[in-house]
């Protein structure tokens, strides 16, 4: 006997993946595309039916949750008995719009984008950056997820292009100067930030601190957050091909056009920015900064030797896992402040790294006849290498090599000019590393390309609404988490929060609008923290 009361359907033609298990076809709705670590596309889905042998889908009571246009089996004995379905017109996911616009509105961003980009732009690029937040850069299932979301305006595949494009530089001037007199309330950091991207042109000298495994030529960004409540307050694009001296002054030519004195900016810097003259520099000019350190730099290696023994004392607890100390020492001749950031976790996951390289190194050895200069700068950080005329060569591990790397597992290293609580320093850390994971596959453009529009253009128009994106991300986890004391922690709880966001829907029907099912404890909790009422939500779906 068929335990399932529904008729088979012909399967959806887009937006769904068919997966065999065993004998049998399963049929997914993809709700979210993203890249796992391995940085291999990965679908978020949910089961919606299985084939026949027909070619038909047999659906299941989420396949109308997804596509309520179709109409239900009148025999099925799991039609809901609170809903006339003759009368059914839609059932749509609306947690995430609520959330969305009440951030927008209680930081004035809603009405700032109205004044700079009128009304129906503002509510597009609205739609756009609340798709990246809840969804992912990859952008080729705008169209139904915006359909799909009914309070907000339905951007399509035509128009996506064409509003990234529109968004001029003059226009997102006017927007930052408007957004930093509402936002900013007292000092900045400025980050110093590598996020991938995909250029036509592939210029050599665009192709140094690539984090991407692609190859893929970067962007390279000055990114402005507000120290006391972190809300990212502008940004500006910089080419890696100018000197590394030239490049703060390049990343702060809008700062007079801002009214933003560089005496108020801490700058965070990526170690590969580290060197003398750029230290001497800065402290010449009396500009803040602080450097995320390479764990094997001298003055960082003493560091650590000094506090290997102690570090994980209770007293330098700061919070979970993470223990930390402060130094006073010289860098470069020059009194810097040292922060010393230690977990047992994060030293598990570097030694297993370290090993599973070393693991590599010695098998890319053993099978190699004979080698060359590349290849014998590459593995000469762990192995002496001897070579004779012939290119022919011998090896053996350098275990001084492998124990220094070893002992700096688990540690993170700041050298900064100025002093800070650690707890607050390491915030500023994790925010850099938040942007950047937040950030990263930005260049996916999928079902934009083919265009009559310029490439540049709109990945820049991109960029702009990632960093709307970026500050609805940023007040939403302030929001929901009290103590962000890891990446994984932030990043899973943004995950769990829009999960239930998604699980509240409203079912339109011909005589009215109401809530699909009551609101669940959590669902009521994650509401109260925006200001929503079940009362509110439920008066607004009404009146709608």
């Amino acid at each position: 006997m068929n335990s399932n009361p529904y008729q088979p359907v012909p399967p959806p033609d887009q937006g769904v993946i068919i997966q065999r298990t065993g004998q049998q076809k399963r049929v997914y709705h993809i709700l979210k595309t993203f890249r796992n670590e391995k940085g291999r596309t990965t679908h978020e889905k949910v089961l919606i039916g299985r084939l026949n042998d027909e070619g038909l889908m047999v659906p299941n009571a989420s396949y109308f949750e997804y596509y309520p246009s179709q109409n239900l089996d009148k025999q099925s004995n799991l039609s809901s008995k609170s809903i006339n379905f003759d009368l059914l017109s839609s059932i749509t996911s609306i947690g995430y719009f609520f959330v969305v616009k009440r951030i927008l509105r209680d930081l004035s961003l809603d009405q700032i984008l109205e004044d700079v980009f009128g009304p129906y732009r503002a509510e597009l690029i609205i739609t756009l950056a609340a798709y990246m937040f809840c969804q992912g850069h990859e952008l080729g299932y705008i169209e139904g997820w915006s359909k799909d979301i009914e309070y907000l305006e339905t951007l399509t595949d035509q128009m996506a292009p064409e509003l990234l494009s529109s968004i001029t530089p003059e226009e997102k001037m006017d927007f930052f100067e408007a957004w930093l007199a509402k936002a900013r309330t007292g000092d900045c950091l400025a980050y110093d930030l590598t996020t991938a991207t995909s250029y036509p042109e592939k210029n050599p000298d665009d192709w140094e601190f690539n984090y991407d495994p692609g190859r893929l030529p970067p962007i390279h960004l000055g990114y402005y957050l507000a120290q006391d409540t972190g809300l990212p307050l502008f940004y500006v694009t910089y080419p890696l091909s100018i000197t590394k001296e030239s490049y703060l002054s390049y990343m702060t030519a809008s700062n007079d056009e801002l009214n933003i004195n560089i005496k108020d900016i801490v700058f965070f810097l990526h170690r590969n920015f580290y060197s003398k003259s750029n230290l001497q520099y800065l402290h010449k000019n009396d500009i803040k900064y602080i450097i995320d350190a390479c764990e094997l730099y001298k003055t960082t290696r003493l560091a650590i030797d000094k506090v290997h023994e102690t570090i994980e004392s209770r007293r330098n607890h700061v919070f979970a896992d993470m223990f930390a100390e402060a130094l006073r020492s010289r860098f470069h001749g020059l009194k810097s402040n040292i922060y010393l950031y230690y977990s047992p976790d994060l030293a598990e996951k570097n030694q297993y790294y370290l090993f599973t390289k070393l693991r590599y190194y010695e098998e890319t050895l053993t099978y190699l006849r004979k080698t060359t200069k590349k290849q014998i700068k590459k593995h000469s950080c762990y192995y002496d290498i001897n070579v004779n005329k012939n290119r022919k060569f011998t090896y053996s591990i350098n275990y001084e090599k492998v124990d220094l790397e070893d002992q700096s597992c688990g540690f993170v290293c700041l050298i900064s000019n100025i002093k800070k609580e650690k707890y607050d320093m390491f915030q500023f850390y994790m925010n850099k590393i938040f942007i950047r994971e937040t950030l990263y596959d930005l260049s996916n453009c999928s079902g934009l390309l083919k265009t009559e529009y310029s490439y540049k253009n709109i990945l820049k128009g991109k960029l702009f609404c990632a960093f709307i994106s970026l500050i609805i991300a940023s007040r939403f986890t302030e929001q929901i988490i009290s103590v962000n004391d890891s990446l994984e922690q932030r990043l899973e709880a943004k995950e769990s929060a829009l999960f239930l966001l998604n699980k509240i829907e409203a079912v339109k029907l011909k005589t009215g609008q109401r809530l699909l099912s009551p609101l669940t404890n959590k669902q009521r909790e994650l509401l109260a923290k925006f200001g929503i009422s079940e009362k509110d939500l439920t008066q607004i779906i009404q009146n709608t």
